[in-house]
């Protein structure tokens, strides 16, 4: 788990299975010393459950800001920004997978790498 000095950019999303995951974004003053997405995951599906958050953050190297949205011909996707990698700070967009006890990418379809 990354150690965050506040959380922000927070996404909530409600699995296939119900289940609540909260994607937020922070500085990661350990790994990288860069922006980064974790997620978060509540125990009974509400927010007042007790949560525990992902090991690892789901992507790192400056970005953050994220959400998850479906396209109009049913695509999962995940969209976000980069923070300090100038003049990369446009949108950066991922195919998302939904295995209904989590968010998986899949691989990254726009945006610079």
């Amino acid at each position: 788990m990354i150690k965050a000095t506040v959380s922000d950019g927070v996404w909530p999303y409600k699995s296939k299975d119900g289940k609540l995951i909260l994607m937020w974004s922070s500085w990661n003053a350990d790994k990288n010393k860069a922006y980064t997405t974790s997620l978060a995951y509540s125990d009974n599906g509400k927010l007042s459950g007790n949560w525990s958050h992902k090991s690892e953050p789901i992507i790192s190297d400056d970005r953050g800001h994220g959400n998850i949205f479906t396209t109009f011909d049913g695509k999962l996707m995940m969209s976000l920004h980069r923070y300090f990698k100038q003049p990369h700070t446009r949108i950066q967009l991922f195919d998302i997978k939904d295995t209904g006890s989590d968010i998986e990418i899949i691989k990254q379809s726009l945006g610079h790498q």
